[in-house]
């Protein structure tokens, strides 16, 4: 039975799920470079990722995630 649903990203590494929060200016930017070429947002962001690592250029600093509960 074939599965359905969206392919891996990439068939060698597991993906993991990441949430980001991005300035509505640069989001936009983001939509319209990614309408330009055809393809998701979320596209556009691992190409640049993909892009700034192999520069050397890439830091990402993380912070551990706050809940919402008091």
């Amino acid at each position: 039975m074939k599965r359905t649903g969206r392919p891996p990203i990439d068939d060698d590494d597991d993906s993991v799920p990441v949430c980001l929060s991005l300035p509505a200016r640069q989001y936009d930017a983001i939509c319209d470079r990614a309408q330009a070429a055809g393809v998701t947002v979320p596209e556009v962001i691992r190409r640049d990722l993909r892009r700034a690592e192999a520069s050397g250029a890439l830091h990402i600093q993380t912070r551990p995630s706050k809940s919402r509960r008091a």
